[in-house]
């Protein structure tokens, strides 16, 4: 038996014995009072055909279109029924309403906002109970106000556990939870806390104040300016990461120290600012520190003094749950790695930079591996304020001279979108060339087969095998390549004959493996085709010299890795310029640090103390990209 449901009238905590309301074909809502033994095949048959809809949801927005008493203490009920239903006790349910008044901005009592405050601490790091209001919110339209209410109830959840993670202030956030969320949103808060963290004056320069209303203010120009009005003034642009005003979209402003915000375009502005300054005293620390790059080394003659300072910075992270078994290891360590580079003068401003791809480029290339996409190298490197799993950061002095050529030479990259290949990473590139203009010399190149060997398993990576195998490959490259010219003259006569009989011996063993190693480039060419080495994004009407790779200083500009038939017979073709062999070089040279991260984001300019942790973390990844190869640290 069914009666009609009073949404004015009808209270449905009041009945004694549990009813079912369901909606008809019209949208009117019934009582349905049947107990016997065949109603709820009868609810069943009812629901199939279409007749009737016992879904809650759609009843308690139905019931919300009425602002009665009655029908707000029926939606009430009957959304504690369908957060039971999701696992949402009564006494949680119960706090969540609280929860969701507060974040409504009405005004509740002091205890209230306490319970509300302590629930979102402890959404925030119970994913069950996320997962519970999640499923909550999938009970109603997505537009529905109950929706909207769980939503923002995540919403806050997820600032909470940022902030949290981050070591800040709860107060602060509560204070101002709104300015927390623009902080969070927009990244801002990790460009303020890393500049804290990157210099001695940082804590100060950068740190957030807040006004008599207990609202956060940060800096703007210089400036301390309330985040409301940012709030008011700034939009986010998500696809470039970067705020612009809304009144003027073109204007656009990022973080710098010590400034603040700033009207400056990471991508666009013309040419290359710096992003921190050391003190004197940090310089002097980093002069020294770099100074060692030459202990055990011959240092190139120079004309000018090396009062200056460039640094190579890299993160490599953990890709594979087992990425530390023999068989998997060389090819993680084989996974392309961003590298950047920071440009530190003598007077202690720090440029950083490192290629990006251009977010338009992206989105319009052909969603395949080895597409072509165009990019270009930013103002602040995007990873400088990431969480990362150990930076490994070089530090390479440098003359005044040279920092100004690289900076040159940047700055007319900016002025129009490079090239970028997964293949021929022109990050890798940038940081190759800045390094050649310090006469340091890195090769990054790989070849077809260097490519299938070192992204396969081998000997190198087992324990017992691996260090007698890397002796015996390095002890043959110092015969071959040995030079002795302050030896006896008997001795260098033996020496050379052994040195011809190898070096015979390795061009008969090239000559043997010729055939089956340019079946592996072929093979090589044809996977690259496959996953959309043919496609790019510049015009491929090109000049005479269209079948080579362009080199213009630093960077390669090519329109895409194969544009002949006959490129799939080329070495060059499924040549890779890689990140693994500038890490292996890092990871030699005396002046390298680890640099781990603590809970807040850091640049990491300086050398870090050197901890149980830190030299952990470097033999780690000295077995993953040197011993795994066959190299010594």
């Amino acid at each position: 038996m069914s009666i009609p449901c009073d949404l004015s009238s009808t209270d449905l905590t009041s009945f004694e014995h549990p009813v079912l309301v369901y909606r008809d074909k019209k949208g009117d809502l019934f009582l349905d009072v049947e107990h016997d033994f065949f109603s709820p095949m009868k609810r069943f048959v009812y629901s199939l055909l279409g007749v009737r809809s016992y879904r809650l949801d759609t009843i308690v927005n139905t019931f919300a279109a009425h602002e009665s008493p009655i029908a707000m203490r029926n939606i009430e009920f009957l959304c504690s029924k369908i957060a039971k239903g999701c696992g949402i006790d009564d006494n949680t349910f119960k706090t969540v309403r609280i929860a969701e008044k507060l974040l409504q901005n009405k005004q509740i009592a002091s205890p209230e906002k306490e319970i509300a405050e302590k629930f979102f601490t402890t959404l925030s790091e119970n994913p069950r109970l996320q997962k519970q209001l999640t499923t909550f919110q999938a009970k109603f339209i997505t537009n529905s106000e109950e929706a909207q209410n769980i939503e923002r109830l995540l919403e806050r959840a997820r600032v909470t556990s940022k902030w949290l993670e981050l070591g800040l202030d709860s107060t602060l956030l509560n204070n101002d939870y709104e300015g927390a969320q623009f902080l969070t949103q927009t990244r801002l808060i990790y460009s303020i806390i890393g500049f804290q963290n990157s210099t001695a004056e940082g804590k100060l320069k950068h740190t957030i104040e807040t006004n008599a209303e207990n609202k956060m203010m940060i800096k703007k120009q210089g400036a301390y300016v309330p985040l409301s009005r940012l709030t008011d003034e700034l939009s986010y642009d998500k696809k470039r990461e970067v705020l612009t005003t809304k009144d003027k979209p073109e204007e656009r402003w990022n973080y710098f120290s010590p400034e603040g915000l700033v009207s400056i375009d990471r991508w666009f502005s013309p040419e290359l600012v710096p992003v921190e300054e050391l003190s004197k005293e940090e310089m002097d620390q980093l002069r020294a520190h770099a100074k060692e790059f030459y202990l055990n080394k011959e240092e190139p003659p120079s004309e000018y003094p090396r009062d200056a300072v460039i640094q190579v910075v890299t993160n490599p992270r953990k890709e594979f749950p087992f990425g530390d078994f023999p068989l998997t290891s060389r090819l993680e360590a084989f996974l392309p790695v961003h590298s950047a580079l920071r440009i530190i003068t003598s007077d202690g401003k720090v440029y950083s930079t490192g290629f990006s791809v251009n977010p338009e480029s992206f989105e319009s290339d052909y969603g395949k591996l080895f597409a072509t996409t165009e990019g270009i190298p930013t103002i602040l490197d995007y990873e400088e304020f990431r969480k990362h799993e150990g930076r490994i950061v070089t530090t390479i002095p440098a003359t005044t001279n040279a920092c100004e050529t690289i900076i040159k030479t940047i700055n007319d990259y900016r002025k129009e979108t490079v090239s970028y290949n997964i293949s021929v990473q022109n990050c890798v590139h940038l940081v190759v060339g800045a390094l050649d203009q310090t006469d340091v010399k890195v090769n990054a190149a790989f070849n077809a087969v260097d490519v299938l060997e070192s992204a396969t398993p081998a000997l190198y990576a087992f324990p017992l095998v691996g260090e007698p195998l890397g002796e015996m490959k390095r002890t043959i490259k110092n015969i071959t390549e040995g030079e002795f010219g302050t030896d006896a003259p008997e001795f260098v006569m033996g020496a050379r004959l052994v040195q011809a009989a190898f070096v015979a011996a390795l061009a008969v063993h090239e000559a043997i493996t010729y055939v089956p190693n340019k079946i592996e480039t072929i093979f090589c060419n044809v996977l690259v085709l496959a996953l959309g080495g043919a496609e790019g994004t510049m015009p491929k009407n090109r000049t005479e010299g269209a079948e080579v790779l362009e080199h213009n200083g630093m960077l390669k500009r090519f329109s895409s890795i194969i544009r002949h038939p006959l490129d799939l017979f080329s070495d060059e073709t499924s040549s890779s310029y890689q990140s693994l062999p500038l890490i292996q070089w890092q990871l030699q040279q005396g002046t390298t640090a680890i640099h781990l991260y603590d809970k807040q984001p850091a640049m990491g300019i300086l050398p870090p103390q050197v901890t149980q942790e830190t030299e952990n973390k470097k033999k780690s990844l000295v077995k993953k990209f040197l011993t795994n190869f066959g190299l010594a640290a």
